[in-house]
């Protein structure tokens, strides 16, 4: 009788990242740094699609960050620029205005994102039944939250926070059909994130303990 692990792995990562951060007369702060990802897998072929040898994948990013502040407001804008062996290259931006009170502070934010598939999504020897965003062509997702935070005494801290989430999906695009029905429609998407989500929170805290109540 044979005996043996079922799955094999002997996959390896090697991840490198370089950063620097400083000020400009006090005028603004800024960010920047770049990062490199490697991943080898090797399963053996027990899990993967690495009959013929090791899956190597590689990933080279930089990214910036650079703040300012107007007395109470606070301005930081952000970019990431990604080139994948697979993917190509993806820009990111990322933008925030922060009020700053005594009381509090309130937040709104906008920011891009791009959602690749993994080595197991592409390579497994089951992909043909994972319903990820490798079943899709072109999928534009969108956003933005908001955030305010306010101190009714030196121990009593509040939170709201409200978020939207939004897609464009192109029905006439059969890469779109996900679950492989010959239909596109909204249920080929795997997005389990609502339209509109609000959150409410309550911090208590002491020189002995700490509390939070939160709901959304």
């Amino acid at each position: 009788m044979a005996r043996g692990a079922l799955f094999q792995d002997k996959s390896r990562r090697l991840n490198a990242e370089v950063q620097y951060n400083n000020s400009v007369k006090k005028a603004f702060d800024y960010i920047i740094g770049a990062q490199y990802q490697q991943d080898v897998a090797q399963s053996n072929n027990t899990y993967l699609l690495d009959k013929g040898g090791d899956i190597t994948i590689g990933q080279f990013g930089g990214y910036a960050q650079l703040e300012h502040k107007f007395g109470k407001l606070r301005a930081v804008v952000a970019a990431r620029a990604d080139n994948h062996d697979l993917y190509g290259f993806n820009f990111i931006p990322k933008a925030a205005l922060v009020y700053v009170t005594e009381k509090g502070a309130a937040r709104i934010t906008y920011g891009k994102g791009i959602a690749a598939p993994t080595i197991l999504n592409l390579s497994s020897k089951g992909t043909d039944l994972v319903l990820t965003y490798v079943n899709f062509g072109d999928v534009n997702t969108y956003g933005f939250d908001a955030s305010v935070n306010y101190a009714f005494t030196s121990s009593l801290l509040g939170t709201l926070n409200y978020s939207y989430f939004g897609y464009d999906i192109d029905t006439a695009d059969p890469a779109n059909d996900g679950n492989r029905d010959t239909k596109v429609n909204e249920s080929d998407l795997p997005i389990n994130t609502p339209e509109h989500k609000i959150g409410l929170g309550l911090n208590y805290s002491s020189k002995d303990s700490s509390h939070r109540l939160a709901g959304g």
